[in-house]
Formats: C-alpha cells, sequence, structure tokens
C-alpha cells in the first residue's frame, strides 16, 4: 500500500508540474502572439528573440549612437559606411512599434548619446491601423527621451513599390505619408529631430526603382549608401 500511494503521490506531482509547464508556455506564446504577431505566423520566434538576447549581453556604452529598426535597419552596415565605431545596429528582421517598445529597457540602461529610429512598415503591411502605430511610436520617443540624455532622431518611414506584399495594399504609400506628416509634427512639438529620407528615396508616390530591391520593400547598395549621406551629418554633430 505504501508504495501505491508513493505512486500516485508522484503521479499528482508530475501532473502538476506538466500542468504548470503547459500554462507557462500558454502566456509565454500568448505574450509573443499579440507583441510579434507575424514573427510568430512565420516561425520566427527563435531567431528573432535569439537577436534580442544577443543585443543584451553586449557591453553598455554611454557614448554610443543607435540604429534601431526592423530589417531595413538590420540590413544597413552604418558603421563600416560612417567609419565610426560608435555606432551599434539593434534592427531586428521583422519587427514593429510594438517589438521596439518591448525591447527598449536595455536600450535605455546604456544611457545612448543618440538613437536614431526606423520602424514601421511591418506594422501597416500586417494590417496595424495606423493609428495604433502612431500611439505606439510616440510612447517609443517619450520613453527615450524620459531616459535622459538622449537625442532622437525619427526617420521618416520610407516609401515602398507597388509590387509584391504590398500589391495587395494599394494605400500603403499613402498611410506611410500619413505617417511621415504626423511623426514630423510630434518630433517638432517634443524637440525631437526629424530627418526626412522619404523626400530623397520618393518618385512618383513610390519608391525610386534605383533604391528597391526585387521585393519592392528592401534596398539596393545604392539605397544604403543615399541612407548613409543623409545621416552623416546628423551622426557627426556634437
Amino acid at each position: 500500500m505504501t508504495n501505491s500511494k508513493n505512486y500516485k503521490f508522484l503521479g499528482i506531482i508530475l501532473s502538476a508540474a506538466i500542468f504548470f509547464n503547459v500554462a507557462i508556455g500558454f502566456v509565454l506564446a500568448r505574450k509573443l502572439y499579440w507583441t510579434y504577431p507575424h514573427v510568430v505566423k512565420s516561425n520566427k520566434i527563435e531567431y528573432f528573440l535569439n537577436r534580442q538576447q544577443y543585443f543584451e549581453v553586449f557591453p553598455a556604452d554611454s557614448n554610443s549612437i543607435i540604429f534601431l529598426g526592423n530589417s531595413l535597419t538590420q540590413n544597413f552596415d552604418v558603421t563600416e559606411l560612417l567609419q565610426d565605431l560608435r555606432i551599434k545596429n539593434r534592427g531586428i528582421y521583422g519587427d514593429h512599434t510594438a517589438g521596439v517598445l518591448n525591447r527598449i529597457t536595455p536600450i535605455l540602461q546604456s544611457k545612448p548619446r543618440k538613437v536614431f529610429i526606423e520602424i514601421g512598415l511591418n506594422d501597416l503591411l500586417h494590417q496595424v491601423p495606423r493609428d495604433t502605430v502612431l500611439r505606439n511610436y510616440e510612447q517609443i520617443i517619450d520613453t527615450l527621451q524620459n531616459g535622459g540624455g538622449t537625442e532622437v532622431y525619427i526617420q521618416s518611414l520610407l516609401p515602398i513599390a507597388n509590387t509584391g506584399e504590398a500589391a495587395d495594399l494599394p494605400h500603403i504609400n499613402d498611410d506611410i505619408r500619413y505617417l511621415n506628416e504626423k511623426l514630423k509634427s510630434y518630433a517638432l512639438e517634443h524637440k525631437a529631430s526629424y530627418v526626412d529620407l522619404y523626400a530623397r528615396f520618393s518618385l512618383n508616390g513610390s519608391i525610386n526603382p534605383l533604391y528597391f530591391s526585387s521585393d519592392g520593400e528592401h534596398l539596393t547598395g545604392q539605397g544604403y549608401l543615399l541612407w548613409a549621406e543623409l545621416v552623416k551629418p546628423l551622426v557627426n554633430q556634437k
């Protein structure tokens, strides 16, 4: 009887442990889904979280200049193009405004001198309402500015080609222009710097073919050279 009771007790413990792990997994999965819905759907969770954790182990540097954004930023070899070792690239493929909000704490803790933000396109491509994108973006700016001592540079959203994924969203460039106008006004009101990339990349309401790759969203080498040219004076500004 003693062994039977022990086995029953062990079974209860194992069942409770399994239930607890399943519950934790559900909570984590739910948080990930609401924070990074398109990342979850595209099975990119491990990559996304690994890159985020990778950033968190880097040493803090209060003299650093952070470029923060999605794959457009991740693919921007800005440190090499500008020959400036102060620059830290914190772009993550697939990121969006809610994602940046959820990973901004370690960036703030490092107390960087400057942060250049580029974010929002993935939100629009996944049909997040543009006013929701704007609210998230404003919260990102406020959070960075309240951290103290960091200059915030809001880089306008880039136009995209009306091909590929965007072909099913004919309003996408209209939404980009809307957000850019709002962000420019917000920057002026809150003493942040607005970097108008859009004006130099656009052609007839879309992106200049010279600057976009085959998917219509990402940039060519010429596009990144132009981007580097536009931000260089701001990076070097004392």
